[in-house]
């Protein structure tokens, strides 16, 4: 499994030229290429249960074994009537800027856990204080309804309960 500070390593290899990718796909492969600034791009293949498992996880940087290069996955082409990747396009990129890159997914995705559970706690609270509200309302409609004039006191009763939107 990968670590905030490991990418996660999937096989690759040269690319097949005597199937067209059409072939490949259906033999269980991706038909991928490798940019990078320093060389030109490579055409490689990845298995597609492996590479689809991972990126569905949220996964985008990969070690490639057998072609030796950490990559970040930069456009991933689906199929819009069968959700089957069709191609993966890859940047190379610095073994450790994967690190750096890893650690501020780990974050951000941590950041975004935490403010999932505030939101929930003020929504709990929001909840509370309707909940609260609605109580004192119907408590002044039934002391209203004995003949007394609550009305005055319901409303204060509203003002002091805590009003978070």
């Amino acid at each position: 499994m990968s670590t905030p500070a490991n990418p996660m390593i999937i096989q690759a290899t040269e690319r097949d030229d005597t199937l067209n990718p059409r072939q490949l796909r259906k033999a269980g492969f991706i038909p991928t290429t490798i940019y990078s600034k320093d060389t030109e791009s490579k055409s490689i293949q990845v298995k597609t249960k492996e590479f689809v498992t991972h990126y569905g996880r949220g996964l985008r940087i990969f070690e490639l074994d057998g072609v030796k290069a950490t990559v970040r996955a930069k456009q991933v082409q689906i199929d819009p009537l069968t959700q089957a990747v069709l191609s993966v396009e890859f940047l190379e990129i610095n073994p450790e800027d994967a690190k750096k890159a890893m650690a501020a997914e780990a974050q951000r995705r941590a950041d975004e856990a935490a403010a999932l559970e505030e939101a929930k706690a003020q929504a709990k609270a929001n909840a509370k204080a309707a909940a609260a509200a609605a109580a004192a309302e119907a408590e002044a409609a039934e002391k209203t309804d004995e003949g007394g004039d609550a009305a005055p006191k319901a409303e204060a009763e509203a003002e002091k309960a805590p009003a978070t939107a």
